[in-house]
């Protein structure tokens, strides 16, 4: 019983660091993107590679996160293809369609037009 009694005390806790694991891929991916000049670095793409990794990632989250670790300049056309489908489901997290938006009309670098909005995610 004592150790029935501890298992559930632990369960909000696990449950807890799942939740804030799985919820700090938008913000990380929204620091990478505001940085962003041309490609990720190699800093930047270990950071993305975890996001793919971590079994706490959403399907959307991995695929905007393998988007922008092959980024060179632009997103690649299979990319785009992925980012506009995720742009257009219903079901895709705001902050997961506003980074996919963003990445589709990534030149370069962040248009400034959309910084403010990427800016915003990186404090959730």
């Amino acid at each position: 019983m004592r150790y029935l009694v501890s298992v559930l005390l632990l369960i909000p806790f696990i449950a807890g660091s799942a939740a804030a694991s799985a919820n700090e891929a938008v913000p990380t991916m929204a620091d990478i993107l505001v940085e962003l000049n041309h490609f990720p670095s190699d800093d930047d793409k270990d950071r993305l590679q975890a996001i793919v990794a971590d079994e706490n990632s959403t399907d959307h989250e991995r695929a905007v996160a393998k988007a922008l670790m092959n980024v060179e300049h632009t997103v690649s056309a299979d990319d785009k293809k992925t980012l506009t489908a995720l742009t257009n489901d219903e079901s895709v997290a705001d902050g997961v369609r506003l980074l996919a938006e963003a990445l589709l009309g990534l030149n370069h670098n962040l248009a400034e037009s959309e910084e403010t909005k990427i800016r915003a995610l990186m404090s959730h």
